[in-house]
């Protein structure tokens, strides 16, 4: 089994998944967001090469998930219908055809997505201000208007993230533990375990 959690950039996505998999005694799989090539220019909409900043994410997503087991328990951070549900925001025409035609390239013959998706729904502002308290340098320029947009996105394109996307509703001052419980409440089986971890090369 598979599960992946989304949601906004400050939702909580990977210290969840890692708690999750650690209750689960299930193999985390991590997002390297550090080797996207042009990670300054995500959040900077004055100085973004769309259809570049999108299939490098695509690649790195696919670099780690083409190595997901598919007869153990993984929780993962992102979904990599995530990278189609951006593209479709951010891409127009020739570009977003481009994109298309890479994405089912790569993930041909693989599972493309992962059979639950939970999303962790959190507040803008309140994402807005966890990343500001935690002072990444690339997303120095994020706005509340372009984490409204996402959120929006999520919304609106959830489907794309997976056959069965469940929504978790997360209010502002919930701890990890609590996080994690709500997670839990929302899988359908105690799935297989594994001791092993992975991590995005």
């Amino acid at each position: 089994m598979i599960v992946a959690l989304e949601g906004l950039p400050g939702a909580g996505k990977t210290t969840s998944a890692r708690l999750l998999a650690d209750r689960l005694g299930a193999r985390p799989l991590i997002e390297s967001t550090d080797k996207h090539p042009f990670l300054d220019a995500v959040y900077d909409d004055a100085d973004r090469h769309d259809l570049q900043v999108e299939l490098a994410f695509l690649v790195v997503h696919f670099a780690g998930w083409r190595r997901v087991p598919r007869d153990e328990t993984v929780v993962s951070d992102f979904s990599p219908g995530k990278d189609l549900l951006f593209a479709y925001d951010m891409l127009r025409g020739e570009d977003l055809t481009a994109f298309e035609t890479v994405f089912d390239r790569l993930y041909d013959g693989h599972h493309r997505l992962p059979d639950l998706v939970l999303w962790l729904d959190l507040p803008p502002r309140a994402c807005l201000e966890r990343v500001r308290r935690r002072g990444r340098d690339f997303e120095a320029k994020m706005t509340l208007e372009r984490l409204e947009r996402m959120h929006a996105l999520y919304a609106r394109h959830r489907e794309a993230l997976g056959p069965a996307v469940e929504r978790v509703e997360l209010d502002p001052d919930v701890t990890r533990e609590e996080v994690v419980d709500l997670l839990l409440a929302r899988l359908p089986a105690e799935p297989a375990t594994t001791d092993r971890a992975a991590e995005t090369p």
